[in-house]
């Protein structure tokens, strides 16, 4: 039978999201019947088996997004009893057409865990040059989240403006990306100084990488290409903005707020944030579990899974979809734990699965 999906993918379950601001979308995909899908194990000592195609079971498949990242799903269910597995993507800031290669090569992944605690802290007093600052609103991801101190609980690349008001009752606005919680393929952060003369000086500092593409703007207007740039700019507060391309494929913006003025009101950049995130097991490439039975909703999130064991035994190449992207099939044993969500006790589950991915 011909696999009529667009994506098949790990699948997720819903996100036990701590920050207000946090959005989640599903892409909804066709799904199968193909009985190559199945599941089989035992959940708290009771054994399973359910076989797409076989009492109304479907593998049904999607790309769930969380906290602006990728979680690639499955979900395999006849109704009654469900299961779902995601993985998390570990390519944030790479090229997208490495990640079957990642997955080939890491075939133990763990289990993602929520640790309780804020990751990060968007604080106006670790910005830089901040003493005419009066006050930041942060926005994330577009949504209003607090007055001069937010704290970022959930692994995630997120959109992070701060509208700034200074000592004079101006104000200006300025964004950049950030990556929390994941692993970081290359950062840098942006130099600049304006003089009395109104000559703008600005450059790139601790480069993790070499960088290989670089364009600069100025208010939206592109203003140069190379390393350093050099030009006059008039008195007023501007927004500078760098576009970054670096050797390994990362690709990075980072924006600044610079004074023509010279009333001392510019600002960095956010890599500060990045740097002083709190240190947890990157999220990449980890997994999440949820399984539904007798009514019951069980999930990995919150569970501990220090000692999970994870383990790939089979990745084939299977049929290429609808879309014409390839599908790999691959085969899995997990041995977990789960929180069920009414009497939030552990239980333990012991399973055997076989679902199918399509190469991002």
């Amino acid at each position: 039978m011909k696999l009529e999906m667009k994506h098949i993918f790990f699948l997720g379950i819903t996100a036990v999201m701590f920050f207000s601001g946090c959005k989640k979308d599903t892409i909804e995909i066709p799904e199968s019947n193909d009985p190559v899908f199945t599941a089989r194990g035992t959940l708290s000592g009771e054994e399973f088996f359910i076989v797409a195609g076989d009492n109304g079971a479907y593998m049904h498949t999607m790309t769930n997004v969380e906290n602006g990242v990728n979680v690639y799903s499955g979900n395999l269910s006849n109704g009654d009893f469900g299961i779902e597995l995601g993985v998390f993507d570990g390519l944030l800031d790479l090229i997208d057409d490495q990640f079957i290669v990642e997955l080939l090569t890491n075939n133990t992944p763990g289990f993602a865990h929520s640790e309780g605690q804020p990751l990060a802290e968007l604080n106006k007093n670790l910005i830089d040059d901040l003493q005419n600052v009066h006050h930041i609103n942060w926005y994330v991801n577009n949504v209003f989240a607090g007055v001069d101190i937010v704290k970022i609980q959930e692994p995630g690349k997120y959109y992070v403006c701060a509208n700034v008001t200074f000592n004079d009752m101006s104000t200006a606005s300025y964004c950049n990306e950030l990556i929390i919680g994941f692993e970081s393929g290359a950062n840098c952060t942006i130099h600049s100084n304006v003089s009395v003369a109104g000559e703008l000086i600005c450059s790139l500092i601790n480069n993790t990488e070499q960088v290989i593409e670089l364009n600069w703007y100025l208010d939206d207007v592109l203003i140069g290409s190379n390393i350093y740039v050099d030009m006059l700019v008039s008195p007023e507060i501007h927004n500078l903005r760098a576009e970054i391309t670096f050797a390994n494929g990362v690709r990075r913006t980072k924006e600044v707020l610079i004074d023509g003025t010279q009333a001392n009101r510019d600002l960095a950049d956010f890599t500060i944030f990045e740097e002083n995130q709190v240190q947890v097991t990157p999220r990449d490439f980890n997994l999440k579990l949820a399984i539904e039975r007798n009514g019951k909703h069980y999930h990995s999130i919150l569970a501990n899974n220090a000692n999970s064991i994870v383990e790939i035994t089979n990745i084939e190449k299977y049929e290429n979809n609808s879309a014409g992207n390839d599908v790999y099939k691959i085969s899995a044993n997990i041995n977990a734990n789960l929180l069920e969500s009414d009497s939030m006790k552990e239980t333990e589950v012991q399973l055997e699965v076989t679902f199918g991915i399509e190469i991002p």
